[in-house]
């Protein structure tokens, strides 16, 4: 079996991922998320080759990017001319 893991880091006992990878027991492991973000060194996952980390962008496409970087610019014209947030996550 091959786990992949898009989710939350702690959906897993990296630990466990980790030794099931080195014995075979998992064909690999490949995820998005980690327990602790960002990465802290050593980490378990570090010397297997059976497991694949990205660095939490599973979920961009080239559409996504555009949309955010069209809100950024968005929410700077705003800021400048006095116009609200286009979009707010923590309003004041």
């Amino acid at each position: 079996a091959i786990l992949i893991n898009t989710a939350r880091g702690g959906l897993v006992v990296e630990r466990d991922v980790a030794e099931a990878c080195r014995s075979g027991k998992l064909r690999g492991y490949g995820a998005d998320v980690l327990e602790t973000e960002p990465m802290k060194t050593p980490h378990v996952f570090q010397e297997v080759d059976n497991i694949l980390i990205t660095p939490h962008i599973g979920s961009r496409t080239n559409e996504s990017v555009q949309r955010q970087g069209l809100r950024a610019a968005n929410n700077l014209v705003n800021f400048l001319s006095g116009s609200p947030d286009f979009i707010q996550a923590n309003p004041f």
